[in-house]
């Protein structure tokens, strides 16, 4: 952890040349100290947050099957995706640890410095600071989801991860409790919502975090948290604000998850990495919750490989998107169903399915699910997250919330299990930040 410490404050005093506001010193350091370098420094905490997690963990869940001993990636992923996660192979992947307290540190030295940037008309250091607390709550939000045991009231005290909220090149960096990491989140949150001016951020900025972006962000948190009355009253508020979906029947229409849809809140992040992309193939089982003919979604996030469909999510880089508005509908269903609001949660899945499904087999999927009580509705709700989110890193999320289910994952000669409540549906702590941390293994 200290090195990563170090490496961020000499970045911090050696920042790119390459970054045209900066003058450099007759000694030749740069310390920002106008609102246009903080910008730039927050822009950087942007462009090196972590998205490989996303692949690390799709491929460990149920939405895909193994890739080929003869694949590119097996290098590199197989272990990961067979839960072999003390495997001694020295090319696999790691899963992301480093990179996420980087962009925290980026965003600690903005807050440290608030009071002390200097205005120069070219940014709101308000707007800054703001985004700087929510990369922070949301960068814990991602670890702690990763490398701790799912939100319950029985796991509150267990040990999670460690919380970076200073810059101090002698600090230690404990494990803190579960409770004292989603206290910290929803504190950044509150600060950078009191901070935050924009309400959603123009195409070309909608990587940065807005009004909407935290509403989005407030819902997710909620719902992991199993707080169904927070994360109804947030995700329907941002409804209120934004109802928008992306009508799939419409010719021409972009993919939900492009930057460029109308539905899409935030852009920070991109969900598939092209080693999965191309070598894992898409399970059975997730393309068997599918109507192929009547979905429009199965064209959109699929293609048909040799002998397998393999992932058509991600494909360009305008196909990436941290909140959009499909799972903030779907958010909003699972609350008012927990809420015992069953006619409301048919209500806010009809509106999502009615944008993804052609009219006959909408109307023909409204009278299959008009009679269906609370219980069938859980169920109904859980694929159409399936079916929505597909391959998006929300389906690991959503199994270690729910029912931490046992996969069966079989190549020709072998079958690797997830037993159902698995300790490894949390992830170890990488070698590398072990070897930084000794405390990680407390």
């Amino acid at each position: 952890m200290k090195k990563t410490i170090y490496s961020i404050l000499s970045l911090i005093a050696l920042l790119s040349t390459s970054c045209n506001y900066l003058d450099v010193d007759p000694v030749g350091q740069v310390i920002p100290e106008k609102a246009s370098e903080f910008r730039a420094l927050m822009t950087a905490g942007y462009k090196n947050f972590p998205d490989r997690h996303k692949s690390t963990v799709t491929i460990r869940t149920d939405e895909l099957d193994l890739c080929s001993e003869y694949s590119w990636s097996y290098e590199s992923w197989f272990d990961l995706a067979t839960w072999n996660d003390l495997s001694g192979n020295p090319k696999l992947m790691e899963f992301s640890y480093d990179g996420f307290y980087k962009t925290i540190f980026y965003a600690n030295h903005i807050i440290a410095e608030e009071s002390k940037i200097q205005d120069d008309d070219t940014e709101s250091i308000t707007q800054i600071v703001a985004e700087a607390y929510a990369m922070r709550a949301f960068a814990h939000f991602e670890m702690v989801n990763m490398y701790a045991q799912p939100y319950s009231n029985e796991t509150l005290d267990s040990k999670a991860i460690p919380l970076s909220v200073v810059i101090d090149t002698e600090q230690t960096f404990p494990r803190a409790t579960l409770r004292e990491v989603y206290a910290q989140i929803w504190s950044d949150i509150n600060s950078a919502e009191e901070r935050m001016e924009i309400a959603i951020q123009p195409e070309d900025y909608r990587y940065r975090f807005s009004k909407e972006s935290m509403l989005a962000f407030k819902a997710r948190v909620s719902l992991y948290q199993q707080d169904w009355q927070k994360a109804y009253d947030f995700a329907t508020e941002l409804i209120a604000l934004r109802p928008q979906l992306q009508d799939l029947n419409a010719e021409g229409s972009l993919p939900p998850y492009n930057y460029k849809s109308v539905e899409v809140v935030q852009s920070l992040t991109n969900f598939i990495h092209m080693d999965v992309r191309d070598d894992f193939p898409v399970s059975e089982k997730l393309l068997g919750l599918y109507n192929q003919d009547n979905d429009m979604r199965f064209a959109m996030y699929f293609k048909k490989g040799y002998g397998a469909y393999k992932i058509n999510k991600g494909s360009t880089a305008a196909e990436k998107s941290t909140f959009r508005m499909g799972e903030v509908y779907l958010n909003a269903a699972e609350a008012a169903l927990q809420l015992n609001r069953i006619d409301e949660a048919k209500q806010l899945l009809a509106t999502l399915t009615s944008a993804r499904l052609k009219p006959e087999f909408f109307a023909s999927e409204q009278t299959r699910i008009a009679a269906y009580g609370k219980a069938e509705m859980v169920k109904e709700i859980a694929d159409e997250r399936q079916r929505e989110l597909a391959l998006e890193g929300f389906r690991w999320y959503d199994l270690r919330r729910t029912t931490r289910a046992r996969i069966e994952k079989s190549t020709f000669t072998n079958t690797y299990v997830l037993e159902e409540n698995d300790a490894r549906y949390t992830l170890r702590f990488p070698k590398s930040a072990i070897a930084n941390n000794p405390n990680l293994i407390d």
